[in-house]
This record gives C-alpha cells, structure tokens and sequence, in this order.
C-alpha cells in the first residue's frame, strides 16, 4: 500500500496569525482544529485532520475533517472512537468556522478523505465509509450537501448512492468532478469485485444513478486510483493510479505497476494508458526516474499537456513534479520530469520539501504552485508551499512550515502553522489581478493544551492563506 494510504489510514478557534516565508510570500493562519481530551483527541467538535483541501464559493470556504463531530456528546462509534468527520464553512476574513455536518457512519457514510465540488446551487463529495445499516458492507457514499432555503438555517446532507463494493466499487478516496450537464464523474480505489483495484463512475444527481465508466483490472491499466480526475477537451476523461497488481514497497513488480497515467472515453468506456511509470532495475537496484505511486490527479495547459506529482521516486526516492506532453505526428505521450525533490540523500540542506501528495495548480501565467506533505528546513520536516515555473524548471519554496522550540522544561515543540499538508491549494483572484492561495494542513497548528499533543502535534490541522 502507498505512502498515502498508510497515511489515511493512520491519521479552539484561534486568532489569525501571521508567518513569514521565502520570496516574500506571507502565511496567514485562518484557523486551527483543536484537539479533543487527552484519551481521544480527534473527538472535536470542530472536526479534526483535514487532509482534503477547501474550496472558495462567494465569501467563504468549505471543506471536510476526515475525523471529529461530537453529535451533541454522543461519538459514533461507527467509524472508532475518534468520529467519522465533518463539513465545515470557514469566513476567512474572520476566522470563524462553522460544522454544517457531522457525519455518523451509517446511512450518511464517514471519513471523508476528498475536496467538495459546487455544481448547480449544491455541495457534492464523497466519503471513504458508511452508508449502510449495521451488518452490510460501509463502504462508502456520494452525498449531496444543500444550503438552508431562504430564511431557515439548516443545511440538509442527502445520501444520492451507497456504495456496494460490487461492480460500483468500494471507498472512495478523492472529490468528484461536475460537467456542463451537472453529471459528476469521480473514481472508487478499491472493490470486492475481480481484482478489487477500483473503477471510474458517472453520476447522476438527480435521479441517483451511478454508471460504472470502467473497472481497473490491476494489469498493463494500473490499479487503486486514489486520486479524482480531470474534465479535458471533448469530455475526455483523465487520472492517475496508483498501483498495479504485484506491488511491492522495495520495488514495482511486474516492472509495469509503479502508477500510470489514462484518459478515458465516458461515451465508450475505452480506457488508453497513456504513461506507466517505470521501474528500472540495474543489477538487482532498482530507480523510479520518473517518479513512483502519483497519488495526486492532473491539471492541464493549454496546449494539453498534462501536470502532476509522484509522492516517490527520482534520484533519491522523494518524489517528483512531471509533465506528460500529448503525441505529435503520431508519437507517443512524451513524461519530462520538471523536478526531483531533495537534491541529496536525506534531503540534507535542502529547503524544498519531500513527498508531495497532492497535485497542482495554475495561475494566470502558467507558474505551478504546490505542497510537499514533509520537509522544509532541516530544523522544521514539516511541509511546504512551493512555485514552480515549468519552463524553466526552477522551484520556489514560498513558505517551510516551522517547528518552534520550548528548550524550558517540559522541553516541547510547536508548530504554529500546521505540519504535513496533504491537500493541494485553491487559488482565489482578487480585485486587481492579484491573488492568494487557500490551503490546509494535516496537523498542528500550536495548541499546547489539546489532546492531539499525546499525538505529537500540537493541534489538529490548520487552514491557512498564503499571499505568493
């Protein structure tokens, strides 16, 4: 299993704060997830972890907890004793954060490990469990979150499809995408069906049928895609997967299965591998030179080439940035690789960051911005924010999440700005042509006094804005 999914697996509202960052960006904390009591810290009523990033819609942002919710008192012990996660509306002009819901586990599902998407006046996303009543498979939902109608104040989740772990597949690891007509398309990773290695789906919001695209067979077509997709140009469908069948931690097995990259036909169901990321082995040693397990989905330029992150492999197994430029005069898909993270072994000096998790976004310029789940200064290996020109190839690191020191005994550490982002950033333009980026962080966030500190981290995650 990937570096990600062990992640997954494992894994007081405050006044902003301000930090300052390289080339001259400037970190604002908009909020902190405080931890619960000592024995269960992630039992928070305001939601705690928040792998998944935000998004803006109006004045205000919106994302999801993968644990927390407290129901009035009462965990669900549904999804253990840390709870089954959260929706939240954050005013990042404030700070002020509020739970629109609280998921149980059951019939509403759990865990939700995705962005939310917007799309005809309602919030759309996924969660990685639940959704059946006690004794059959939980294995996750779609669900549709609406906003209070006029002059009431409750938001009403709506649970559209339950999946089965048949033919649908199982656990959902990423948001969902909208077209033009409002269908969303989004991918499963996992399944109780042939190999279990996940599919794509198509579905309808409105009357709640869920067409399975196409089931990954964990051959030359790769497997367990844990991230969503991207809507290109003629409808065409593209993502990345994660794994093949036969995988190993040391090593690819089959050569093929170090992730791919496809482009599928919804109409057809005609699924092309358009990049396999190779494993090769030299007297037994084996290098990933183009990365390893893309655990983020793609972006796009105008040209059609297409942009992502490999949370493993280059030169000393920390991950890359690559671009994969479409055929021309017949040629196949041609994989650049923009940038190895860590330039020594162990990243010793390096203030960029390691093991990206999450993919990237553009500006108006074509700069790419993103995180690296780890890293930074030597002192920190918290995480950072980084720019990216594709044609030059050079990487900024805007912003190394730090780790402040308490030598006073007890001795403690800090980190006041959040550790380990796993989401990727939001970009939001302001009057001007100026803009910021949105972003979270797994954990952290400098409360001394939550239960997240038997964790070793001093907070539960954080929200933050980052103006480049």
């Amino acid at each position: 299993m990937s570096g990600l999914m062990r992640l997954f697996f494992r894994l007081v509202l405050g006044a902003a704060m301000f930090a300052p960052a390289a080339a001259n960006a400037q970190l604002q904390k908009l909020f902190t997830f405080p931890g619960g009591p000592a024995d269960n810290p992630y039992a928070t009523l305001r939601g705690a972890v928040p792998i998944s990033g935000v998004i803006r819609v109006g004045p205000y942002l919106y994302g999801m907890t993968l644990y927390g919710g407290l129901h009035g008192g009462v965990i669900p012990q549904a999804c253990g004793s840390a709870g089954c996660g959260t929706v939240y509306l954050l005013n990042p002009s404030t700070g002020a954060q509020k739970i629109l819901h609280e998921f149980t586990g059951k019939l509403d599902g759990g865990m939700p490990r995705g962005e939310l998407v917007f799309s005809g006046g309602a919030f759309y996303g996924t969660t990685s469990t639940g959704g059946m009543a006690s004794g059959a498979p939980s294995v996750g939902t779609v669900f549709k979150l609406m906003p209070p109608a006029a002059g009431q104040k409750t938001w009403t989740l709506t649970t559209i499809h339950k999946f089965t772990g048949g033919s649908d597949g199982a656990s959902p690891a990423a948001g969902l995408i909208a077209d033009k007509n409002g269908l969303l398309y989004g991918t499963t990773f996992s399944g109780f069906a042939g190999c279990g290695c996940g599919t794509v789906f198509k579905l309808d919001p409105t009357s709640g049928v869920l067409t399975t695209l196409y089931t990954f067979t964990g051959a030359a077509d790769g497997g367990f895609p844990v991230a969503g997709l991207l809507l290109g140009k003629g409808g065409l469908l593209y993502g990345t997967t994660n794994l093949g069948r036969g995988q190993q931690i040391d090593g690819c097995v089959p050569v093929a299965f170090c992730g791919t990259v496809f482009r599928l036909n919804p109409n057809t169901g005609v699924l092309t591998t358009l990049f396999t990321f190779p494993d090769v082995i030299v007297s037994n040693s084996h290098s990933y030179p183009y990365g390893r397990y893309p655990n983020a989905g793609l972006v796009a330029d105008s040209n059609g080439a297409l942009y992502s992150t490999a949370f493993g492999g280059g030169p000393q197994n920390f991950g890359t940035v690559f671009k994969l430029a479409p055929p021309v005069a017949g040629h196949k898909w041609t994989a650049t690789v923009l940038h190895n993270f860590c330039k020594d072994f162990n990243c010793v000096g390096d203030d960029e960051g390691y093991n990206p998790v999450a993919g990237l976004v553009f500006d108006k310029t074509g700069m790419l911005y993103g995180t690296a789940y780890a890293g930074g200064t030597p002192a920190s290996w918290a995480g950072t924010v980084f720019k990216l020109d594709p044609t030059t190839q050079v990487l900024t690191t805007l912003y190394a999440f730090p780790v402040v020191s308490n030598p006073n005994p007890p001795s403690t550490t800090t980190h006041p700005y959040g550790v380990y982002p796993t989401a990727g950033l939001t970009i939001h333009y302001l009057a001007g042509g100026s803009f910021v980026l949105y972003g979270t962080t797994s954990a952290g966030g400098g409360s001394t006094t939550d239960g997240c500190n038997g964790f070793g981290y001093d907070g539960c995650g954080t929200v933050f804005e980052l103006t480049p």
